[in-house]
């Protein structure tokens, strides 16, 4: 396809309407749009610069922390 996303979505994000993929709107997540690699964050999206697009995406959640992190679950290289 032209796009996907992968990631995690806090439980009190909107459920209804128009939702923006980013930190703000509870929902931590990386993908591809057509054809560039990004991590969804506002206002702008942060370009990933991968050295082979990923088959598996690993996603870690700290809960005490509040963090997020993505990689590639085939190498270990952190994606974001």
């Amino acid at each position: 396809g032209d796009w996907w996303a992968t990631g995690v979505a806090g439980g009190s994000i909107r459920r209804k309407g128009v939702l923006q993929l980013s930190p703000e709107e509870g929902i931590w997540a990386v993908g591809q749009w057509f054809g560039q690699y990004h991590a969804f964050t506002h206002p702008d999206w942060t370009p990933l610069n991968l050295h082979q697009p990923p088959r598996i995406i690993q996603v870690a959640l700290d809960c005490t922390s509040g963090q997020v992190a993505f990689a590639d679950a085939e190498d270990g290289t952190p994606i974001f």
